[in-house]
């Protein structure tokens, strides 16, 4: 299994506040991992999500059975070594800091506390799992930079790396043809078991209204509500995107929508986007652009391989009891 992956769907995992339940009073339990547990509550709720995702996926890449099941079980037991390495050497968020951001976000909003609980509820989460998913955010990403952050390179490391096939890749993939390219934000309002069809596309309505009403900003709206965890914390951004890299119905929207503008609703597999567009270019083209395009993706290859090199060599050493049985 490739640990990369399961490291992405961690962080993935950490931004859902289904990732984050508390144990109950009343609660089976799944897996021991060392002195922590992995309810049996938590391992159906992920695995039913995991399982849904897969129908997003090609057939030919979906895991299904005992490939599934492992592969959930890998992401929940690393989720947890996480959490617990990064309390046992330090790395903690105060209950007070969650306080902050979750004011932060109700400012942002134009609202209060108790305003945003109330919608948190309304959208149907338990507002101490919301709570529990901002901590968990705040604490992985103090943990990966606290491993990462000795990384450095030398130009002679970029030159190499431009000459590599995965840079070629890359660049094919950012110029090619000159295509033009977007730069542009999103807001994902998820369509799903939890939120009906007629549900996902009033809230985009609603909150593309009150963007447009100078209620709220786009990139506000975009780190709490969109469910695009990756682009939300970077509110919306998705970067500079060519040709091809996004889905059809998508990008259809995007590369004749005027800049600075918001769509109406856009539905996808995912669910329901506002696509707004920042900026437009052709391809890179000047050997800056690309060597600087070269710097962001060796530092992030370099900066993946070296937590997952420390992730894999701590998880090899973590006790772990499974009490679930297979389930098919």
């Amino acid at each position: 299994m490739n640990i990369r992956t399961i490291t992405l769907l961690v962080s993935l995992l950490l931004f859902s506040p289904m990732a984050t339940a508390r144990i109950g009073t009343v609660d089976g339990i799944a897996f021991v991992v060392n002195n922590g547990v992995i309810t049996l509550s938590e391992w159906q709720r992920e695995l039913g999500l995991a399982k849904q995702e897969m129908n997003y996926l090609p057939p030919g890449q979906r895991l299904t059975g005992d490939e599934l099941e492992d592969y959930v079980a890998r992401v929940l037991i690393t989720a947890k070594f996480q959490d617990a390495f990064a309390k046992q050497t330090g790395i903690y968020v105060q209950d007070r800091e969650v306080d902050n951001a979750i004011y932060e976000i109700a400012a942002r909003n134009g609202t209060d506390v108790e305003t945003l609980r109330e919608y948190i509820i309304y959208q149907g989460m338990d507002f101490n799992q919301y709570r529990e998913s901002i901590r968990g955010q705040m604490l992985a990403s103090r943990l990966q930079n606290e491993i990462v952050q000795s990384l450095n390179f030398t130009e002679n490391e970029i030159d190499l790396f431009m000459k590599t096939a995965d840079f070629k890749k890359i660049k094919d993939q950012l110029a090619k043809a000159n295509a033009p390219q977007n730069k542009a934000r999103h807001i994902l309002i998820a369509v799903n078991k939890d939120k009906s069809e007629e549900r996902a596309l009033q809230e985009a309505n609603r909150l593309r209204d009150r963007i447009l009403a100078g209620e709220i900003s786009f990139e506000d709206v975009a780190r709490a509500n969109s469910q695009d965890p990756v682009s939300a914390a970077d509110e919306g951004n998705l970067g500079w995107v060519g040709q091809g890299q996004l889905m059809p119905e998508f990008e259809k929207v995007m590369v004749t929508l005027p800049i600075g503008e918001i769509s109406q609703p856009v539905r996808t597999p995912y669910g329901y986007h506002l696509i707004r567009v920042d900026e437009r270019r052709t391809g890179f083209q000047d050997n800056e652009s690309m060597r600087n395009v070269a710097k962001e993706f060796y530092f992030r290859k370099k900066a993946a391989a070296k937590y997952d090199e420390w992730l894999n060599r701590m998880l090899s050493d973590v006790y772990v009891e499974k009490r679930v049985g297979t389930q098919k």
